[in-house]
């Protein structure tokens, strides 16, 4: 379960359960804030507490761009196949 709550012009903080901590007890909470109408803001809160609920949610990890797309290079070079003409490109 969760909540919205206004923040002025459009702007909306969604708060969404995500379960208790295993180590503390305490609930853990997502928060994200979104610029739009009320009715976006609460269909984005269902998408938020679906995607918790189905374990597809995943937090920030502090992963550098840099750091992704080497390792998004990595992954689908040699899934995909990619002729080493293609990847030296994308470097």
């Amino acid at each position: 379960m969760g909540y919205i709550k206004d923040i002025g012009d459009s702007k909306w903080t969604l708060v969404a359960e995500a379960g208790r901590d295993t180590a503390t007890g305490k609930r853990k909470r997502v928060r994200r804030t979104f610029c739009d109408g009320k009715r976006a803001a609460e269909k984005e809160l269902l998408k938020l507490e679906a995607s918790i609920m189905d374990k597809t949610f995943q937090e920030p990890s502090g992963m550098t761009l840099k750091a992704y797309l080497n390792w998004w290079l990595e992954q689908h070079s040699t899934a995909a196949k990619l002729a080493a003409k293609t990847v030296q490109s994308y470097r």
